[in-house]
């Protein structure tokens, strides 16, 4: 589960947790990051494709180097298939985001 789908940089595990076809991979269901500059706010939207993955969007401030969900805004679709995370930005520290996906 952790070899790279061919030509990309997602292990099939990543595929099959996003929904993603290995044989005729598209960008489509592909998690996107938006940036609000006006109001501070960066938002991590991805596919919530399968019951038995647990997503979390986390973020962590590269001083840190702690990951957290703190402070990240979690919302799920009214079908619970699309998850859009929201959290502030940092104007004196760079802030990073990443999507963990676990089977459970």
């Amino acid at each position: 589960m952790s070899t790279l789908v061919g030509g990309t940089d997602y292990t099939f595990l990543q595929a099959y947790a996003m929904g993603l076809n290995p044989e005729g991979f598209s960008n489509s269901a592909t998690p996107r990051v938006e940036m609000d500059f006006e109001n501070g706010l960066v938002t991590f939207t991805c596919y919530r494709s399968r019951n038995d993955v647990d997503y979390v969007v986390e973020r962590r401030l590269v001083e840190s180097g702690l990951w957290t969900s703190e402070g990240v805004t979690q919302v799920h679709s009214a079908n619970g298939r699309l998850i859009s995370a929201t959290c502030p930005v940092s104007v004196t520290e760079a802030v990073l985001l990443r999507l963990r996906m676990e089977l459970e």
